[in-house]
């Protein structure tokens, strides 16, 4: 599916997932795609072989001015800019 993406968008999808599904489920079958991996430990995630991820969320219960409800806060990594991500 991720090549059908590619062939018509020109970027592989991006995959989100928790650390320890990743690791274990998925692992080195999508070293292309971009890895979004929640893990709300103080520590970035470790992703099996390939060691680190593209977008980490670090949070589900952030808080922004205006949005009464908590949020999710995640932060680019390893140098992947919105750009990256764009189409």
């Amino acid at each position: 599916m991720g090549g059908l993406v590619k062939k018509h968008y020109g970027k592989y999808p991006i995959i989100y997932s928790n650390e320890s599904f990743y690791n274990k489920e998925m692992g080195a079958k999508f070293k292309r795609y971009y890895l979004f991996i929640a893990n709300y430990n103080s520590r970035q995630p470790a992703i099996d072989g390939r060691g680190k991820c593209n977008i980490w969320q670090y949070s589900e219960t952030g808080h922004l001015h205006g949005i009464g409800e908590r949020v999710d806060l995640s932060r680019f990594m390893n140098g992947t800019t919105i750009k990256d991500l764009m189409l």
